[in-house]
């Protein structure tokens, strides 16, 4: 990537085709104007068009996407809520637009086929996913499309949480998953993301744009007098929220999942490895 290019994790350009609104700032074979689509189940973002291809991201079920190109099973996207650029399942694209009537608010809400908890689940949607909801039966709800879901895992859309710490929290123990941001696998930087999006809270998807855009910067300094709940540590490709003064809340490739541990422990190893604190910064 050149010094001046524009940064291809949040620009849809390669040699061969860009985004016609980058015509003027990359060079490319041909520029197309993207097209409005929407993801109809949780999306893996990946770097290529393969199922082998490294993960960049999720997009969630209900978002929509800047379509530049399906091909042989994939579909080149933009995800639109946080900019992200790659490769998704041309068959995790919905047919049309569809208007979400509720957001899902548990980490991980299960679909049902019939209103009774006793039935096998058919499916779930992941925290932050919109949905379109139909009529109440009892405890459930209709889904469109089939199915139903327990009312208390889902909020009418623009429902916020006010601690994005305390929904922080709910993905302790979640595997750690490089690019991940559900509840059936997590990265650090994804736990920010969807917990703060969460309290209606807009946030980029990686560390190093948390650290940039994220809040106000109080210093490196970690000592338990300067910290306080909610507090975000950063190191060079990493990001922990601070429970309180003491502990920090991260998902980590050192435990493998979502952990609390001292927040002094966690710089005093990551700092072995050549990797001291960068940033604290406040929300």
């Amino acid at each position: 990537m050149e010094q001046n290019s524009p940064d291809p994790r949040l620009n849809a350009f390669r040699s061969d085709l860009a985004n016609a609104a980058l015509r003027n700032q990359v060079k490319a074979t041909s520029y197309v104007d993207g097209q409005t689509a929407q993801l109809a189940a949780t999306a893996p973002v990946r770097k290529s068009p393969s199922h082998d291809a490294m993960l960049l991201t999720q997009g969630l079920r209900g978002e929509t996407v800047q379509l530049f190109e399906s091909s042989s099973g994939w579909a080149w996207v933009q995800l639109q809520r946080d900019g992200y650029v790659g490769y998704v399942p041309t068959d995790t694209l919905a047919p049309g637009i569809s208007f979400a009537t509720h957001v899902v608010t548990s980490p991980k809400a299960l679909l049902f086929p019939a209103p009774d908890l006793k039935t096998p689940p058919i499916g779930c949607f992941y925290l932050g996913s919109e949905i379109t909801l139909g009529a109440p039966d009892g405890e459930y709800i209709s889904v469109a499309g089939g199915g139903y879901v327990h009312n208390r895992a889902v909020a009418p859309t623009m429902t916020i949480a006010h601690d994005y710490v305390s929904v922080a929290e709910r993905f302790l123990g979640v595997p750690y998953l490089w690019g991940g941001k559900t509840a059936d696998g997590i990265d650090c930087s994804g736990l920010v993301q969807v917990t703060m999006q969460a309290c209606g809270k807009e946030c980029p998807r990686d560390s190093d744009m948390q650290m940039a855009e994220t809040g106000t910067s109080i210093g490196t300094d970690t000592r338990p007098e300067l910290l306080r709940r909610g507090d975000l540590v950063f190191w060079d490709g990493h990001v922990g929220i601070m429970l309180d003064e003491h502990r920090l809340l991260h998902a980590n490739a050192w435990h493998m999942e979502t952990a609390i541990e001292p927040v002094s422990e966690a710089v005093e190893r990551i700092e072995a490895s050549g990797n001291a604190v960068r940033d604290v910064r406040r929300p």
